[in-house]
């Protein structure tokens, strides 16, 4: 109320409105400067964790720290997966107790063939002989033959094929024509060996540029006959 107008006055009024909108634009402003602000403060904290994350990686990597944990998360993962082998693959190693009753290596290619002979009379799928023929037997020349027989008469044979750089070149080191002739399929032995000495991956194919080999391994399913339909379901393992 105003005491000339003895009521309501508009000149008052009007001040009032002028108060209360200067305050509400007053307030809009602190409201804005300090949202800005927070974000200002926010954009920045992030940006100094990105920053303080990339030289933690950083550091990290140099001192070979990420490599180690991910080989550690690889071998934890692999045990949870852990299967047992078949009981179908059967494995005859070339050990200590072997070399103290047969003798020292290198065998007589004779031997390999007999024991080829005395595997094919049990009906193996497919047998892998891991043992490179790169060159013909001088002091028995006839064990070549009797090896390419057993390996003809007595089931699939799997032979390996083994990579070595000379110089700047690769070269394959391949069975001689005659025993590589009688294999069913030929499969590289590559190993990635880790610098912690576990090997975790193989190539499923590898060679040079003008030839690739399947893995030991899959050369020897597909020998068997990709019992298992893996093959068939991924054909360029072997193309």
């Amino acid at each position: 109320h105003c005491r000339a107008c003895r009521g309501p006055c508009a000149r008052w009024s009007r001040l009032t409105a002028r108060h209360h909108s200067a305050g509400t634009v007053q307030h809009d402003i602190l409201t804005n400067h300090r949202r800005e602000t927070r974000h200002k403060v926010r954009f920045a904290e992030w940006g100094l964790l990105a920053i303080l994350l990339l030289v933690l990686i950083a550091a990290l990597g140099q001192w070979g720290t990420t490599v180690r944990l991910d080989r550690l998360v690889q071998d934890a993962s692999i045990r949870l997966q852990y299967r047992p082998p078949h009981p179908d693959i059967v494995v005859v190693a070339i050990d200590e107790q072997s070399i103290a009753a047969i003798g020292r290596w290198p065998w007589r290619r004779a031997l390999h063939a007999e024991l080829l002979n005395q595997i094919g009379r049990h009906g193996a799928a497919a047998v892998g002989l891991d043992i490179l023929f790169t060159e013909e037997d001088k002091q028995h020349p006839l064990d070549d033959a009797l090896l390419t027989q057993a390996m003809r008469q007595h089931g699939p044979v799997v032979l390996p094929i083994a990579l070595q750089t000379i110089g700047t070149r690769e070269q394959a080191l391949n069975p001689i024509p005659e025993i590589a002739a009688a294999a069913r399929q030929l499969g590289h032995v590559h190993l990635d060996v880790d610098t912690d000495g576990i090997t975790r991956a193989v190539f499923l194919r590898e060679g040079m540029q003008e030839r690739l080999w399947p893995a030991f391994g899959v050369a020897m399913l597909a020998a068997a006959g990709d019992p298992g339909g893996v093959l068939q379901a991924r054909p360029e393992l072997l193309d």
